[in-house]
């Protein structure tokens, strides 16, 4: 065997070690969750946890929605200022 080959088989090798240390760990915490049952504790908290990330999605989406808002209204008063011409109103 030469080198390339000597790599290549080791490249190999730690990277089915690590996709198998990846499975592993994702089936015990599967297993982990389902033993604790659908009213456990944990279940519970990561409800709750995905209910906080659903209401934290929603703030962001409302933030991103304001900010490309003003985004849009500097970019017509840059425009508007180029071209000479009068400057729109702010929005109320």
């Amino acid at each position: 065997m030469n080198e390339g080959e000597v790599f290549a088989l080791l490249i190999v090798a730690v990277s089915s070690v690590t996709a198998l240390k990846i499975l592993t760990r994702a089936w015990v915490q599967k297993k982990e969750f389902e033993f604790g049952g659908k009213d456990s504790a944990l279940a519970k908290q990561v409800e709750e946890l995905r209910f906080e990330v659903e209401e934290l999605r929603a703030e962001q989406r409302t933030s991103t929605a304001e900010l490309h808002e003003r985004i849009d209204f500097a970019e017509r008063l840059l425009t508007s200022s180029q071209r000479g011409g009068p400057e729109e109103p702010p929005p109320a």
